[in-house]
């Protein structure tokens, strides 16, 4: 059986977006499965100014993290704040967990076990080496 080397490249790249979609679900996960120690120490008010930098978050979503009345709480807030970054996909996880790296070292460190880098964002339009899974989710994001 002969196939073509575009279908073979086809198979090979849609192969590589399912696994790619896989880690960026396991990390989701991994961010779910600490969500209550995040909310706690996350503070909404410091990570939306950067979040609407990457253009993964907009005014709306500020305010409505912000300033909403059915997220009187910061603890609420930060919740409200990951469903948001959630549903933008692979965009809202790299911006999210760059956003740990700048303020919340340990929780990041904890989450990818990778100690942070500090560097500028590709999302940003910089160039910044990534490994690991948190690599794997960025390019696929880009």
């Amino acid at each position: 059986y002969f196939m073509p080397f575009w279908a073979q490249k086809h198979d090979d790249y849609l192969k590589l977006l399912r696994d790619l979609q896989e880690h960026c679900e396991d990390l989701w996960d991994r961010v779910e499965g600490v969500r209550h120690k995040l909310t706690r120490v996350l503070n909404p008010a410091k990570l939306t100014p950067y979040l609407r930098q990457c253009k993964v978050i907009d005014e709306q979503d500020e305010d409505e993290v912000l300033n909403s009345i059915q997220y009187p709480l910061r603890i609420t807030k930060a919740g409200r704040l990951l469903d948001i970054l959630r549903s933008q996909g692979p965009r809202g996880l790299q911006a999210f967990m760059e956003s740990l790296e700048f303020y919340h070292p340990e929780q990041y460190t904890q989450l990818t076990g990778e100690e942070p880098t500090h560097r500028c964002s590709l999302i940003l339009g910089k160039k910044k080496k990534n490994k690991g899974l948190l690599g794997a989710c960025i390019k696929f994001a880009l």
